[in-house]
């Protein structure tokens, strides 16, 4: 579909990315993982591998216990339910990312072996490229972090059907870090990137008030990906990465820039 200067002049993102995005097809694939865990006496909830995720939905996953006498297979509802990502301020938008199991249909005794498998599915497609971006976008004055009108926001390409899903670096490496009430815990088990938000189906343009809310820290590092509403597939996650700043900050690349509270910048 031929793009006129006007229409670009007048919409310079959505028009020339619609025209981009016309005709193309998205192909996902699938992958069944299993584990098989030993019980714990008194423990429900056992979690897969960290990396490993996938929808909250009774078609994603088989559960089997094996309490001495064989595998018995359990039924989504009544006798199991998926553990979910929370915590860490997440949003209910990514409250459907599961990332273990829970037993609940009575009591768990040392010594069972539970089978878990679950499905998940990816996107075949590149992970997407970030813009920082003014929002609204105002092509009449400066995007500089060091101004009073410092880019404020995040332009992804454009790929009809999907929704933008937001990752966002965890505070903390993990390892025993002396909580009193689990001495010795094991917290997050590594500093990583996590899901965070995601936005509504075919939004392709944020500002950081839409991601970065909550934030608290001096900086906060995401990455994004593109995620399929209909099937739970996500595409690898972006190599360019979003670093929104809370207050004045240098830069650390050179440090000599200035970049103002709430600006972003790409690495």
């Amino acid at each position: 579909m031929p793009v006129s200067p006007a229409d670009l002049k007048a919409n310079p993102f959505g028009t020339i990315l619609a025209a981009i995005n016309q005709g193309s097809g998205v192909s996902t694939t699938s992958i069944t993982y299993e584990i098989i865990f030993t019980s714990i006496t008194g423990r429900n909830r056992y979690y897969i591998p960290v990396g490993n995720m996938f929808l909250d939905a009774a078609s994603e996953s088989e559960f089997f216990i094996d309490q001495g006498s064989g595998y018995n297979q359990q039924f989504y509802g009544p006798d199991y339910s998926h553990a979910r990502r929370t915590g860490d301020g997440t949003p209910l938008s990514v409250n459907d990312a599961a990332i273990g199991v829970s037993v609940d249909g009575g009591a768990v005794s040392a010594g069972w072996f539970l089978k878990f498998s679950w499905i998940e599915r990816r996107l075949l497609i590149d992970p997407p490229s970030i813009a920082k971006v003014r929002v609204p976008a105002d092509y009449t004055i400066s995007w500089q972090s060091n101004s009073i009108t410092p880019p404020n926001g995040v332009r992804i390409p454009n790929y009809q059907g999907t929704q933008v899903e937001f990752w966002r670096q965890t505070k903390r490496d993990g390892g025993q870090r002396g909580n009193l009430l689990n001495p010795g815990v094991i917290t997050r088990e590594g500093r990583r990137y996590l899901p965070y938000y995601r936005g509504p189906v075919d939004q392709f343009i944020f500002d950081t008030s839409e991601f970065a809310a909550t934030q608290t820290r001096a900086r906060r590092h995401f990455r994004v990906c593109y995620y399929d509403p209909t099937t739970g597939a996500r595409s690898g996650l972006s190599n360019d990465i979003i670093v929104v700043c809370n207050d004045m900050q240098n830069d650390r690349v050179n440090g000599r820039t200035t970049r103002k509270a709430s600006s972003v910048w790409i690495e």
